[in-house]
C-alpha cells in the first residue's frame, strides 16, 4: 500500500474576520501529485467538519473555517489513510 504525504498551509485570521482557511497539496511517497484524495477537516471537540477533494494537481482548499484546533484526514483507495491532529487556525 502506498503512502500519502500531506503538505498544508493554514490561513491567518486578520482584524474583524472571524474565519480562516486551510489549503495544501497531497503527494505520494515518490513525490507525485495525487488527485482525488478525500480531505476531511474536523474541529476538535465539536461536530463541525468540512470536506474537499484534491484536484488533478493534488491541491485542495477549505475556506471559512472558524478559529480552533482541527484534525485533518486524507484518504484515497490504494493508499494509507493519514490523520494529523493539532492543526490550529486563528
Amino acid at each position: 500500500m502506498r503512502t500519502l504525504i500531506l503538505l498544508t498551509i493554514c490561513g491567518t485570521i486578520w482584524g474583524q474576520v472571524s474565519s480562516g482557511s486551510l489549503s495544501g497539496e497531497v503527494r505520494d511517497d515518490s513525490s507525485g501529485r495525487v488527485g482525488g484524495v478525500h480531505i476531511v477537516v474536523s474541529q476538535d471537540g465539536t461536530a463541525f467538519s468540512r470536506r474537499a477533494v484534491t484536484n488533478n494537481l493534488g491541491i485542495y482548499r477549505l475556506d471559512e473555517l472558524p478559529p480552533g484546533a482541527y484534525s485533518i484526514t486524507a484518504k484515497k483507495k490504494g493508499y494509507r489513510t493519514l490523520t494529523f491532529p493539532g492543526i490550529f487556525i486563528g
